[in-house]
C-alpha cells in the first residue's frame, strides 16, 4: 500500500526523538509538510533541518495540564 500525504500539514509532538521521530520521517518522507513540537531545542531543530519541516519548542506536557484544568468543568460528573 503506497501512503501519500502531500498537501498535508502534520503535527507531531515529541517528533525531536523516538516514536516521534519515526513519526516525523514516516510522513515527511510521504511529502507531508511536518511541524514537530519538542522541549529540546537543540534536537527539534536538527530533525527539521534533516527532513525540511518546521520545529516548535514547547513542553506540550504542561499545555496540556493547563488545558486540562482550564476545561475540566466544562462537562458534567
Amino acid at each position: 500500500m503506497d501512503l501519500d500525504f502531500a498537501g498535508c500539514l502534520i503535527v507531531v509532538t515529541g517528533g525531536a526523538s523516538g516514536i516521534g521521530a519515526s513519526c516525523v520521517h514516516f510522513f515527511a518522507a510521504r511529502g507531508a509538510r511536518v511541524v514537530m513540537a519538542d522541549r529540546n531545542e537543540r534536537a527539534a531543530l536538527e530533525m527539521a533541518r534533516t527532513t525540511g519541516g518546521l520545529a516548535a519548542t514547547i513542553d506540550v506536557a504542561e499545555e496540556a495540564q493547563a488545558l486540562i484544568a482550564h476545561r475540566s468543568g466544562a462537562w458534567p460528573p
